[in-house]
């Protein structure tokens, strides 16, 4: 599951510089799903939608500043 996590974070950001960030930050969010699944739910979805959005704000941030 993980692999196939990284597989599609990296086919849903072809840039090829987002090829190496996008399979680390998609077997992280892929690792951190099961890790949190035995607490329900919504924590599942809390937390991954937590680190999903401080992964793009990091990202964009990065955009923007070198850009």
């Amino acid at each position: 599951m993980i692999v196939t996590s990284a597989f599609i974070m990296v086919l849903l950001h072809p840039m090829l510089g987002a090829i190496l960030p996008s399979s680390i930050t998609g077997a992280f969010l892929a690792y951190c799903y099961p890790h949190f699944a035995p607490s329900g739910a919504r924590k599942v979805i809390l937390a991954t939608s937590i680190f999903h959005a401080a992964i793009n704000l990091v990202g964009w941030t990065i955009l923007l500043w070198a850009g």
